[in-house]
C-alpha cells in the first residue's frame, strides 16, 4: 500500500513537470532567441536585461523539473530495471546540469555589459552564444537521446504506460539525432517529441501508470 502510494504521488510530480518544462523550455529559449538576434545586440541585451532575468528563469525551472521527472520516473522503474533506471537518472542530471549552465549565459551577457568596454562586451557575448548554440545543436541532443533511449525502452518493457507512448518517443528520438546531421529537417522530429512529451505528461495526471506492473518484482 505505502509503495502504491508512493508511485502516485511520483507519477503526478512527473505529469506536472512534463507540462510546466515544456512551457519554460519553449518560453525562455523564445525570448532568448529574440533577443540575441537583434542586429544591435549590446542595445537589445542593455535595453530589456528584465526580460532576460524572466528568461533565465525559465530555463532554471525547465532544468529543475528534468530532475525532478528523472528522480520520479527513478523511484517507479528501479523496481524492475534498476541498473537502467541508474543509468536514466545519471543521464537526466546530465542535462538537467547542462541545461543549468546554458540558462545562465544571458545573465553572464548582462554582467560583462555592465562591467565593461561595450566593443570587448559584444565580442564575448557573441562567443557565449555560439557556445550556446554548439550545446544546444550537438551536445544537448546527445545527452537527451542518450536518456530518453534509456527511458522510452524501459517503459515499453515495464509496460508502466501503453506501449505506442514508448514506441512513439522512441521514433521521435531518431529523428533528433538525425536532424543533427539534417538540420533543415529539426523541427519534424521536435514536435514529435514534443507532443510525445505533452501527451505522456497528460496521461499520468489522469490515467497514471499500470501499478500493478511497476510492482510486479516487489510483489
Amino acid at each position: 500500500m505505502e509503495l502504491k502510494k508512493t508511485f502516485k504521488t511520483q507519477e503526478k510530480v512527473a505529469g506536472m513537470m512534463y507540462l510546466l518544462c515544456m512551457v519554460a523550455s519553449i518560453s525562455g529559449g523564445l525570448i532568448i532567441d529574440k533577443l540575441f538576434s537583434d542586429t544591435n545586440l549590446v542595445q537589445a541585451v542593455s535595453n530589456k536585461w528584465l526580460m532576460l532575468v524572466s528568461a533565465t528563469g525559465l530555463e532554471i525551472i525547465n532544468a529543475l523539473g528534468v530532475l525532478a521527472i528523472a528522480v520520479s520516473f527513478h523511484e517507479v522503474l528501479k523496481q524492475n530495471k534498476p541498473t537502467m533506471a541508474s543509468a536514466y537518472l545519471c543521464m537526466r542530471t546530465m542535462e538537467a546540469a547542462f541545461t543549468l549552465l546554458a540558462a545562465f549565459v544571458p545573465m553572464i551577457a548582462v554582467w560583462l555589459l555592465r562591467s565593461g568596454e561595450l566593443n570587448h562586451s559584444s565580442s564575448m557575448i557573441n562567443n557565449l552564444l555560439v557556445m550556446r548554440d554548439v550545446f544546444w545543436a550537438y551536445i544537448y541532443p546527445i545527452i537527451f537521446v542518450g536518456g530518453g533511449a534509456f527511458f522510452y525502452w524501459m517503459l515499453r518493457e515495464t509496460k508502466i504506460v501503453p506501449a505506442y507512448i514508448a514506441n512513439w518517443g522512441l521514433v521521435a528520438l531518431i529523428g533528433v539525432l538525425g536532424a543533427m546531421f539534417m538540420p533543415e529537417i529539426k523541427m519534424i522530429p521536435g514536435i514529435l517529441i514534443i507532443a510525445n512529451e505533452l501527451y505522456l505528461g497528460t496521461y499520468l495526471l489522469i490515467k497514471g501508470i499500470n501499478e500493478k506492473n511497476a510492482m510486479s518484482v516487489v510483489s
